[in-house]
């Protein structure tokens, strides 16, 4: 280097690692970017210049040089270039200054450091919070938070209930169903389901949550309704599918727990049995007690509808179809034939007598019309059965009613005289 007041020669060590080739210990380019010197290299290549157009010698009278340091262009602010470029981003600004994707901006160091900001466009660019990022942390443990939805629905069930209060815990998606008459009962409701979780969980629930809304109703009601058209059962067993819907989704993986645990399991810490499920509205066989037989000739069997899963007991809850009673029995005392249920138009003939007439039914239970279940399909196209179907008009297969007599096989098994 060359010493700008004695103009000798002046040699620096610089201490710098060296690997095989060259080793750049000097970067003109970062002279230029960062501090605005321009390299020239003499003809011998021995003697390097820095210049810089901000940088200019003045005569003095004694033999030293004294540097000022001026500018042909003065420095701007940011604020002034982001005026210029449209309101441009500020860290957009300072990356073209640094990097030098455009000349003449000249941004004064510490302006490259300041954190800048605008009003106006802080007017332009408000928005409304999303309400999404202001929510708390769900609850991953049991009985935290317990969201509730009160309703009121028609016609009116079997029991009497025209409302529905339904709960669900969001640390485990578990699920309760109440039929309602009146919304007098809903405090004692909550009292009742707060002593339940107590004794039976150790646990105290900790808020109640009234949603304001029907979302989380919404999957519950659809199964409801699908329960409904599968078996052709009228709207007033409504309460009866809802109970048999939430016992079924208290049973079934979902995304809302983690590694999609069924609620069951995440409340009672293991996977639930699913060997005792069974199809809404099929067919079952109750035994008859020896003292509701007339005698000892009498069936020991009276058909049954399934209708859901007794609440305090391992059994079913069964809806006869001799009387339109439900009542609930034991697994070992009823036997069940799944893919088979009787017509609707029966079963509504029934219950209207037996709860709307308040009269006891007068229908013949020794012939009841069977039919497949589901009632409603759609047809599977076989090999076998393309040739039959070709000519046949598109459309649902409804299931087709059998009346089958007294002697003859539940399964199905009739003479020709007795099928209509």
């Amino acid at each position: 280097m060359t010493d700008a007041v004695t103009d000798k020669k002046v040699t620096i060590c610089i201490e710098a690692p060296f690997v095989d080739g060259a080793t750049n210990i000097f970067s003109q380019r970062l002279m230029f970017l960062q501090h605005g010197f321009k390299a020239q290299t003499s003809d011998d290549q021995e003697t390097m210049t820095l210049s810089n157009p901000s940088i200019v010698e003045i005569p003095h009278p004694r033999k030293t040089l004294a540097v000022l340091q001026t500018s042909t262009q003065l420095t701007s602010s940011l604020k002034l270039w982001h005026l210029r470029f449209a309101q441009a981003n500020w860290q957009t600004i300072k990356e073209m200054d640094e990097k030098g994707l455009v000349k003449g901006m000249m941004l004064a160091r510490s302006e490259r450091k300041l954190k800048r900001s605008c009003y106006n466009c802080d007017m332009a660019k408000m928005k409304r919070m999303s309400f999404r990022n202001t929510s708390p942390k769900r609850p991953t443990l049991p009985f935290r938070k317990v969201y509730m939805d009160l309703g009121f629905i028609q016609p009116q069930s079997l029991e009497g209930y025209t409302m529905y209060l339904h709960l669900i815990d969001e640390g485990s998606r578990f699920q309760w169903f109440y039929g309602q008459r009146s919304k007098d009962e809903t405090v004692g409701r909550l009292r009742d389901f707060r002593d339940l979780i107590k004794a039976k969980h150790q646990k105290l629930v900790q808020v109640f949550h009234f949603d304001q809304g029907t979302a989380f109703m919404n999957t519950e009601v659809a199964k409801q309704l699908a329960e409904l058209y599968s078996c052709g059962l009228p709207d007033m067993v409504w309460d009866e599918a809802a109970s048999y819907a939430i016992a079924t989704i208290n049973q079934t993986s979902t995304k809302g727990n983690k590694d999609n645990l069924t609620p069951f399991q995440k409340v009672f810490g293991t996977a639930p049995s699913v060997r005792h499920l069974l199809s809404f509205g099929c067919l079952a066989l109750k035994f008859v007690d020896k003292v509701n037989r007339a005698s000892k000739l009498s069936r020991r069997g009276a058909p049954t509808l399934m209708v859901g899963y007794a609440s305090k007991t391992k059994g079913y809850r069964l809806l006869d179809l001799n009387t339109g009673t439900i009542s609930e029995h034991r697994r070992q005392n009823v036997k069940f034939y799944e893919q088979t249920t009787v017509a609707s138009e029966y079963v509504e003939k029934l219950l209207d007598m037996v709860y709307r007439l308040r009269r006891r039914p007068d229908l013949d239970s020794s012939k009841l019309p069977f039919v497949s279940l589901p009632v409603s399909e759609v047809p599977a196209a076989n090999d076998d059965e393309a040739s039959e179907k070709a000519f046949a008009p598109e459309g649902l297969c409804i299931g087709r009613a059998q009346h089958f007599s007294v002697g003859n096989d539940i399964n199905g098994t009739a003479n020709a005289n007795d099928v209509e």
